[in-house]
């Protein structure tokens, strides 16, 4: 019930002062507020649905054309639709595609509904020749989909919680913060608290009234365990409701005055939401459980003794001198600030997974070596190519755009990953998805200056799911991401051990050779392009 304590509570906070703080944090860190939100969002029931969420949008506007013409929302929606059309025959992304694997498991998830049924169904058909009954498969998809919502996405969901809390004080705060759970070892204990949520809210939803009351009754028990996953069942509930007592509705008008983002993102085909709302919303409402937090401390409500984490709130002024920089983010005693929260020093029983060097990976590499590095690059890209022209013809297959054993794409993508990424490799998560950028902006320019240039495809993945013209698709992408990770944790620190042992002398030479070389055949290529069977396609209506 509302007492003139809560009242006077409720007059504390206002949205506009929750949300400012909740933008600049998500600023401040926006790369791994937004891949977090990715992560976070592909990991529900039908993660690939984004063909069905572009359709569906689609069909949207064309009702409102339809159904209100001759007016301004009539004109807008028509040329929304227009410039949808546009980017899709500009870009082709192949959403509806067949070729590639992507494209396969996309399909069968996206029929499936969600990942458990299409998992099961290719178990059914691979396995067992599609003998198992329909009601077999349901059922089974039924508990493996459960299984997955509550082992990993809403596990998943709790570390978004603790990302999204940390970032607001520490602003490297790593992507890894997104398995706290797992990193706390509290796997069991926490998804129990899940099912209980959920089991609880399923039983208030038959009430019909309750429903609402609960939902924001139980709105922060996530972030509850985010701060502190020792909480028993027994109290979490309770602590939430106490939390939120004389708050309920203006919580409810809190996530309301999300809506205006929330129809932008539908205008947008979800891009909006992907992009901004997401992130946007899980720091506001990051900031809102600050505030109530500090509410319920003033107050010295039931329960608060759980809420130990102060670490989370005010950063520690002072940090242990024996702490080594690397563990602290920074901190190395003396009232140093933090610019990662003290994951070891607060919880000692915690994985590492941040603060600690990734085996193998090296902080600098001389300019001698990155010249051979990227020869290597370009030679194992070449063997690369080389072998899947071979499993898919059966012959050899010179490929590439130079004569030489060598695809400079992987050249220059390998060593643009350790000029620029290398000093980030203790956060691999983060150093993958900016591979796959980085890699995909140089696989993007080299198809547009070859096509413009020479008028040919070296590569060509028209057909394949998520596919930009042709020149770059998500397959390509999620290779050049895994294969950037081999070399930015293995090949190139074992490299640079190997090359070390020879003499600088030596290493001067055989840069001085392979780049003549290099250079010569760049001039060859440009006077008679390498062109022929399995290593170009002509584009149409010109001559290479």
């Amino acid at each position: 019930m509302d007492t003139a304590l809560a009242r006077d509570d409720k007059r504390k906070w206002k949205r506009k002062e929750v949300k400012r703080p909740a933008r600049f944090a998500l600023r401040r860190n926006f790369a791994i507020c937004f891949l977090a939100s990715i992560i976070l969002g592909f990991t529900g029931a039908n993660p690939f649905a984004l063909s069905d969420n572009i359709n569906a949008s689609t069909e949207l506007l064309h009702d409102v054309a339809t159904e209100v013409p001759n007016t301004p929302f009539a004109d807008a929606s028509n040329a929304i639709l227009q410039g949808v059309d546009t980017i899709k025959a500009t870009t082709s992304l192949g959403l509806e595609s067949s070729a590639g694997v992507i494209s396969t498991v996309y399909t069968r998830v996206r029929n499936a509904d969600n990942v458990g049924n299409a998992l099961l169904s290719f178990v059914n058909s691979s396995m067992f020749d599609n003998r198992l009954s329909n009601s077999i498969i349901a059922a089974a998809g039924l508990s493996l989909t459960l299984l997955l919502f509550l082992f990993v996405s809403e596990i998943l969901r709790i570390g978004s919680c603790r990302l999204f809390l940390e970032n607001r004080l520490y602003p490297k705060t790593p992507l890894s913060r997104l398995f706290f759970i797992y990193q706390m070892r509290r796997l069991l204990a926490s998804t129990h608290i899940v099912f209980l949520k959920y089991l609880r809210l399923a039983l208030w939803g038959l009430t019909v009234v309750g429903f609402p009351i609960k939902y924001y009754s139980y709105y922060l028990v996530p972030f509850i365990q985010a701060e502190n996953p020792e909480v028993p069942s027994r109290a979490i509930f309770k602590l939430s409701e106490n939390m939120v007592r004389g708050h309920r509705f203006r919580m409810f008008l809190f996530d309301l005055s999300f809506i205006g983002w929330n129809v932008l993102s539908v205008l947008t085909f979800g891009i909006v939401g992907y992009v901004w709302l997401n992130p946007y919303r899980a720091a506001a409402r990051a900031e809102l459980y600050a505030t109530l937090r500090a509410l319920a401390k003033e107050k010295e409500l039931p329960g608060v003794e759980y809420l130990k984490d102060d670490a989370l709130f005010t950063i520690p002024a002072v940090v242990a001198p024996t702490v080594a920089p690397d563990v602290t983010g920074g901190g190395t005693g003396g009232g140093a600030v933090l610019e990662t929260y003290p994951l070891i020093i607060q919880h000692p029983l915690a994985k590492r997974m941040h603060g600690l060097p990734i085996v193998g990976a090296k902080e600098h590499y001389p300019v001698l070596n990155l010249i051979l590095m990227f020869f290597l690059f370009s030679f194992i890209g070449w063997i690369w190519e080389c072998a899947i022209a071979f499993v898919q013809s059966g012959i050899f297959v010179n490929r590439g755009s130079l004569y030489g054993p060598w695809v400079p794409i992987y050249g220059f993508g390998g060593l643009a990953i350790l000029v620029f990424l290398n000093r980030f490799n203790k956060e691999p998560l983060f150093c993958f998805f900016a591979a796959i950028l980085l890699c995909g902006i140089i696989e993007y320019v080299s198809a547009t200056v070859i096509w413009d240039v020479h008028h040919v495809k070296y590569w060509d993945y028209s057909g394949f799911f998520f596919n930009i013209q042709g020149r770059v698709c998500l397959e390509s992408l999620l290779s050049f991401g895994v294969l950037g990770m081999v070399g930015l944790y293995l090949i190139a620190p074992a490299t640079d051990v190997l090359l070390q042992t020879i003499p600088y002398d030596w290493r001067q030479r055989l840069c001085v050779l392979l780049i003549m070389a290099f250079g010569t055949d760049i001039i060859a290529s440009q006077i008679a392009p390498h062109t022929g069977q399995g290593i170009t396609t002509t584009l149409e209506n010109t001559k290479p």
